[in-house]
């Protein structure tokens, strides 16, 4: 057994470009359907629940308070939030400074992008240019810029031509576009008719009819600046970044670079106009 194995004893498998070593080679497992693989098991079973199986064959976790339901559990533990009042979560607090989260890894990821110091910090690194990021994620999204169209493993809708990077593009896409009005989930205002396809664009619109006293700001830590939106605090806080340290969106077609990846989508649309 692996685990009762002396290091010393055991045959690493090591990665060419980092100092990462694992004690087991991880294989592609395949889905039967589809051309869709994973390296663990659980996430070959997460893909075909979430694709493959008839609805009528799943076993739903069922809201109790309201028509939401989830084919995971953990899906619905997280929807049951919204039920709850501020008082009745228990939040994960941050020891450093104000800051709060519904969940535990939100929590470890603001530790690590706020409070670490630099120096403690195990940064991932292009290898391909300057680019470094605290987060593994954010390096594996970066490293798309690097690859040609045809290298990139591109998540495909089966409606239409659209195609994604990212899955959660893919899925965004058919919620927004393919999507019939009764079979979505939608996310309804409890104060006015609004109502949203996404849990994002319903917390976005909740803000409206917050008082600024019962706002959860979120600041920045160089300047007076404070956002309601996380998202804008991050647009707000590469003012203070070194060029260096940015992640640049560039054109393949021009020397165009932006900050901002919604610049980069806008300036595209000058090229295929000509």
């Amino acid at each position: 057994m692996l685990i009762h194995k002396d290091p010393s004893e055991i045959e690493w498998f090591k990665c060419h470009l980092c100092d990462f070593k694992a004690k087991q080679k991880g294989n592609w497992i395949k889905c039967d359907l589809c051309d869709f693989k994973a390296r663990h098991k659980g996430n070959l079973k997460t893909h075909t629940l979430m694709i493959h199986k008839n609805p009528s064959e799943i076993e739903w976790f069922k809201c109790h308070l309201c028509d939401f339901k989830a084919k995971k559990k953990g899906n619905l533990k997280r929807h049951m939030l919204i039920h709850k009042n501020s008082s009745e979560i228990e939040w994960f607090k941050c020891h450093l400074c104000d800051f709060k989260a519904r969940h535990k890894s939100n929590l470890k990821t603001h530790t690590l992008m706020i409070h670490k110091n630099h120096s403690e910090i195990k940064w991932f690194e292009c290898f391909l240019c300057d680019f470094k990021t605290k987060l593994n994620d954010t390096l594996k999204k970066h490293m798309l810029i690097h690859k040609n169209s045809s290298e990139i493993e591109w998540f495909k809708c089966h409606l239409c031509g659209f195609k994604a990077i990212h899955k959660s593009n893919l899925k965004t896409h058919t919620l927004m576009i393919h999507k019939n009005p009764s079979e979505i989930e939608w996310f309804k205002c409890n104060l006015c008719d609004f109502k949203a396809k996404q849990k994002a664009h319903w917390r976005r619109h909740t803000l409206i009819h917050k008082n600024p006293s019962e706002i959860e700001w979120f600041k920045c830590r160089v300047c007076d600046y404070k956002a309601k939106r996380k998202d804008l605090l991050k647009k707000h806080t590469l003012i203070h970044k070194n060029s260096s340290e940015i992640e640049w969106f560039r054109c393949e077609a021009c020397d165009f670079k932006s900050k901002h990846k919604g610049s980069l989508k806008r300036h595209i649309l000058v090229h295929r106009s000509r």
